[in-house]
């Protein structure tokens, strides 16, 4: 079956004898999105520059279903400095977005056609490897899919939901709204309602101290 994604160039080139295929890597690193690619040189594509890791960079243990559909993606980027593994380690990572593309290249590694998508979805793991002169950080990838068929292991509290996303106070007033009464358009002296009754309702709401209106 041939893919839509892939024009007749590329097609053309994969039927050759031999063949350049190399991935293209976009992590979203709160603060930091990686932008990485199997060349030597940065390359642009897409609006965005792409650094070249060459052989630092590998792709292993993919993972399908019985289907066929790629389920996670071990990729890994070695000759990191130590110095910068420790801030890895306190990078707020887990659940954001990442996704590969393969590229066909010709003999000078220029792209034959656009890059065709290989996996996209959530990062969920992180391995750090220090050998004291040049670490290597691991990434898991987990494709959409794989991520809707997997049970939940976080928890709808503010604690939980401050690991993922420091700052976000969403789930901070959910112990406030328990056993509360909203009052939306209480009936306004002389028995009318509407616009008035709504701001009752409302100054209503605030009384019984609901923290989202303080």
């Amino acid at each position: 079956m041939t893919r839509s994604d892939i024009g007749p160039q590329a097609q053309l080139a994969l039927a050759a004898e031999t063949c350049r295929i190399l991935p293209f890597v976009y992590l979203d690193i709160k603060g930091d999105s990686v932008f990485v690619w199997g060349g030597v040189d940065d390359l642009t594509w897409g609006g965005n520059t792409y650094k070249g890791i060459g052989t630092l960079g590998e792709i292993s243990n993919v993972v399908s279903d019985l289907t066929g559909s790629i389920s996670s993606v071990d990729i890994a980027i070695n000759g990191i400095d130590p110095g910068l593994l420790i801030d890895a380690k306190s990078t707020n990572y887990k659940g954001r977005k990442a996704t590969i593309w393969l590229g066909i290249c010709d003999e000078k590694y220029d792209l034959i056609e656009d890059p065709a998508l290989f996996v996209s979805g959530e990062m969920s793991a992180m391995p750090l490897s220090d050998n004291k002169q040049k670490g290597s950080i691991g990434i898991t990838i987990e494709s959409r899919a794989a991520m809707l068929r997997k049970n939940l292991t976080t928890l709808r509290t503010d604690e939980d939901h401050q690991r993922r996303h420091l700052g976000d106070l969403f789930f901070s007033f959910v112990p406030k709204v328990r056993q509360k009464t909203a009052y939306w358009g209480l009936q306004a002296s002389g028995g009318n309602t509407g616009t008035r009754g709504a701001a009752e309702g409302l100054d209503a709401f605030k009384a019984n101290g609901i923290g989202l209106f303080r």
